[in-house]
């Protein structure tokens, strides 16, 4: 309950003053970031809890994931104390698709939920919630305008290390790729690629590229893509055959 301050604008001689009651109270929230292995789609999960998290917390909301998530389940986690334990490892052998990888120690960098929380403590900076309500209220009003925002999401990722942490990873998966190609094309049977982007507005929107355009003449586009302005929705899907 006690307000996160931070600098803001003010005439000046006229400080901002936060007029708060100060009390001990306290929502504790558990989350984290998902990336499906092959579409790269991003999600947001949480779970909201009155006082401290421990490791029952940690295997309710990992309980929480696997009732969403198909396939197997691999989860990131820091060397808190709440991510070790009994209780953990018996939900790690009551569920063999889940396991959990942990980063190396003091690395916050590397931990793409730190975004999350750094747009949500900078949303709720100087306010002033009469109750723990109030502060619900706001809370799950800030996360979920992350978790609805795709370009937010991939921001927390992106401004991570994580990308780079991961890096040995995807050159594994490449090298794999490039076996099974390999065996398919040794058999004779065809190899096919199979790429699918991101939904598209068709109309008059600006994209990023340039194209090339007579001096003067620059081609006229809409600078905010509003849906109720699009033609339609385009999803571009396509195969190449490298065999």
């Amino acid at each position: 309950m006690i307000p996160n301050v931070i600098k803001t604008w003010a005439p000046r001689g006229q400080t901002p003053v936060l007029r708060h009651a100060y009390r001990r109270e306290r929502i504790s929230v558990i989350s984290g970031v998902s990336v499906s292995p092959q579409r790269q789609h991003l999600g947001l999960y949480y779970q909201l809890w009155f006082g401290n998290i421990r490791q029952e917390e940690v295997c309710l909301f990992l309980r929480h994931l696997l009732r969403h998530l198909r396939g197997p389940v691999v989860v990131l986690v820091d060397n808190s104390p709440t991510h070790k334990g009994e209780p953990l490892d018996q939900l790690l052998r009551e569920h063999p698709r889940l396991r959990l990888e942990r980063f190396p120690s003091y690395a916050p960098e590397l931990n793409p939920d730190e975004g999350v929380w750094h747009l949500a403590k900078h949303d709720l900076a100087n306010g002033c919630p009469k109750d723990l309500d109030d502060l619900m209220e706001d809370l799950v009003r800030s996360i979920e305008r992350t978790r609805a925002s795709s370009k937010q999401l991939r921001g927390c990722v992106l401004q991570s290390d994580l990308p780079l942490f991961c890096v040995e990873s995807l050159h594994s998966l490449c090298r794999h790729n490039n076996r099974q190609e390999a065996l398919f094309r040794a058999r004779g049977d065809p190899v096919i690629s199979v790429d699918i982007q991101k939904k598209e507005l068709v109309g008059a929107f600006q994209n990023p590229g340039r194209t090339w355009r007579p001096k003067g003449r620059p081609e006229q586009v809409r600078v905010h893509d509003f849906p109720s302005q699009a033609e339609g929705h385009a999803i571009p899907y396509g195969t190449y055959d490298v065999a």
